[in-house]
């Protein structure tokens, strides 16, 4: 992982194997119909990232999706293409998903306190767990957290933070930052 404090520098094109959300706004705004497009799009990143490796098994398929459908709605509540009508939309998606639930103490990853939503699934390798972290008065989004359930040595689990991301400020801009020398590398993905 990436030292806390680091500054990295990513192009936002890198990842194709990603939705494309400068196309957020193209997201049905009814929560059913985005619910089944999620599910859609998800199936087939599950299958076109799987190809050629390790055959899927009738168990392994829908944890991969079930995993990528909550990442990818994640993804979609928190990028900043996403209309203010499509974000709604994903609010009102996961708040049918009987895995949601609501916290009114959660803290993103640099310390705030927040109410937020958390989300648990059974993934390949046991409980996942993620939340989304809002101010609690003007319910601006701060960041999210990823959790995963590991078994150790001496049989016990331990939940292991995975990912996490912090909104710290937003602005317009007229033009995007110089990338320093060197600094072009891979994105995350």
């Amino acid at each position: 992982m990436i030292p806390a404090g680091t500054v990295k520098y990513f192009r936002g094109d890198q990842c194709r194997t990603v939705p494309l959300y400068r196309d957020a706004a193209a997201y049905p705004t009814d929560p059913a119909a985005l619910m089944a497009k999620v599910r859609q799009d998800a199936e087939k990143r599950v299958r076109a990232f799987t190809d050629g490796l390790e055959p899927l098994t009738a168990e392994r398929f829908p944890l991969m999706v079930e995993g990528e459908v909550v990442y990818n709605l994640l993804s979609l509540a928190q990028i900043p293409f996403a209309t203010p009508e499509t974000r709604a939309t994903v609010f009102r998606a996961l708040s049918t998903t009987p895995s949601v639930t609501v916290n009114y103490d959660l803290a993103d990853p640099p310390g705030r306190h927040g109410i937020g939503t958390e989300i648990t699934w059974t993934g390949l390798e046991g409980k996942e767990r993620a939340e989304l972290v809002f101010e609690p008065e003007t319910f601006k989004f701060l960041g999210w957290r990823s959790f995963q359930d590991f078994k150790q040595i001496d049989g016990s689990v331990e939940e292991t933070l995975m990912m996490s991301t912090a909104l710290m400020s937003t602005m317009i801009v007229d033009s995007t930052p110089e990338v320093p020398a060197g600094e072009d590398g891979e994105g995350p993905c």
